[in-house]
């Protein structure tokens, strides 16, 4: 895999805890959640190449919940892991600390 754009795992990794866009500040990452997708210029989440891979390999890491683009959601049979599609990183961003 060699994704064209910036993948939202690695921001997701980057973000500080309290961001400009309303992160509560002291609010941690869920520890059992990944991310992935692609990021366009606008803030938009992009589907990316095999998104059953992904979501396999995650589970077989213990993740419990996977925040995926909302484009390959539909495309994905369903699984023991929670999944959960976005379409923006904002959108991403208050799901993921909403829990």
């Amino acid at each position: 895999m060699n994704p064209s754009s910036p993948e939202y795992g690695f921001l997701w990794s980057k973000a500080p805890r309290n961001i400009s866009s309303g992160i509560p500040e002291g609010k941690a990452r869920p520890p059992q959640t990944v991310v992935f997708g692609e990021v366009g210029l606008a803030g938009e989440v992009r589907a990316v190449t095999q998104p059953e891979l992904r979501i396999a390999e995650a589970e077989k890491l213990g993740f419990k919940r996977c925040i995926i683009p909302a484009g390959s959601l539909k495309r994905i049979k369903k699984r023991g892991i929670r999944l959960e599609g976005v379409a923006t990183v904002q959108e991403a961003m208050n799901l993921i600390f909403e829990s």
